[in-house]
């Protein structure tokens, strides 16, 4: 069935924050959202597709990077996507209407459900769905490790969260520290957008060590290909998650995963997809503490052959669960249910 979908998505540059908070304070978007709505404009290509993105050019140009097409630029005003709904009606109307409104995070519902008067055709956010977002953005591994200056002896770690500011750089440093001195050198690939990366540059220099702190320009889902390990490193005083920030979560470690790169984290962090059958214990920690996590970590860094074995593991499970047609069938349930409920409501006409 051809339908007109409009999507709503809200990223963040990522000059735009630092420790964490920035102009958009908690409401800092997700990379993996942007992926996943590029990848459903892919696998659904028999509908009409329009972005709507709320921010501004530079965050648009930001989308872009990381593979989406942004149509039209809305801006949200002191970064509240309630202020952005007057424009955001006048914007869809002006298309020509949709059959669905998409957003990609809760705040970008909010802004469509202000902006349908509360009963538009506005699809649930995606939580539940599982994108397969397996292509790699970006250079190719050599290229990335080379433009990083890891040597290829040395294991990359890349400290994951989605989005960044529910990674802690302080506590993931540390933790690069103790490996180090124990005579596991590691290079430690943070976010400049996680949370207290201030405190983690200045920890890291201070120490005056010869372990590597990674912080590149790029974000982290340009770059988590070229890594051998992932790990999730939230920060110890965290408030209770949104659904959409949980389900981001689980999404950046199938991605890595789908990449053939293992997670470590708490059991709590992990999706239980993410374990495969044999060897997946390791990926596995106690708790969110740095010295389980750590000990975790030794265990893949040290052997070689173990985490390679486990890397394909994890990739060849991935890929069992999380597939193009099944993404597809789950937003054809969301965008027919959006349909149906808007039946009436002055945005349900088709994009014409």
């Amino acid at each position: 069935m051809w339908r007109g979908i409009v999507h709503v998505v809200d990223p963040m540059r990522a000059g735009w924050i630092a420790g964490g908070i920035g102009l958009l304070g908690k409401g800092a978007a997700s990379d993996n959202a942007v992926l996943a709505c590029a990848e459903a404009i892919r696998v659904r290509p028999g509908d009409a597709h329009i972005v709507v993105l709320l921010g501004t050019r530079a965050a648009s140009q930001h989308a872009e990077r990381l593979g989406l097409c942004v149509h039209v630029v809305v801006p949200a005003i002191l970064g509240h996507a309630g202020l952005a709904c007057r424009e955001l009606r006048r914007v869809v109307i002006d298309l020509g209407g949709a059959a669905v409104l998409q957003p990609w995070s809760e705040r970008a519902r909010t802004a469509c459900r202000l902006a349908a008067g509360g009963n538009g055709p506005i699809a649930q956010v995606p939580n539940e769905a599982w994108p397969s977002l397996g292509s790699v953005i970006g250079d190719n591994r050599d290229a990335v490790r080379a433009s990083l200056g890891v040597p290829d002896g040395v294991p990359m770690v890349a400290l994951l969260a989605d989005p960044a500011r529910l990674a802690e750089a302080r506590r993931f440093v540390y933790m690069i520290g103790l490996l180090d001195v124990a005579g596991i050198p590691v290079a430690g690939l943070v976010d400049r957008r996680s949370s207290h990366v201030s405190r983690a540059r200045r920890f890291h220099a201070e120490e005056g060590v010869d372990w590597r702190m990674l912080l590149p320009e790029e974000p982290t889902a340009r770059l988590v290909h070229a890594c051998d390990v992932g790990v999730i490193v939230p920060p110890s005083a965290l408030p209770a998650l949104r659904s959409d920030e949980r389900a981001w979560v689980r999404w950046s470690v199938m991605r890595a995963h789908l990449q053939g790169v293992p997670v470590v984290g708490a059991e709590a962090w992990l999706p239980a997809q993410a374990w495969p059958t044999e060897g997946g214990e390791v990926l596995r920690a106690r708790s969110a503490s740095i010295t389980d996590i750590a000990r975790q970590l030794a265990k893949l860094v040290e052997n070689r052959e173990r985490l390679e074995a486990l890397a394909k593991a994890v990739r060849e499970g991935a890929e069992r669960v999380v597939t193009q047609e099944r993404y597809g069938n789950a937003l054809d349930v969301l965008w027919e249910n959006a349909a149906h409920l808007g039946e009436g409501s002055r945005l349900d006409v088709v994009l014409g």
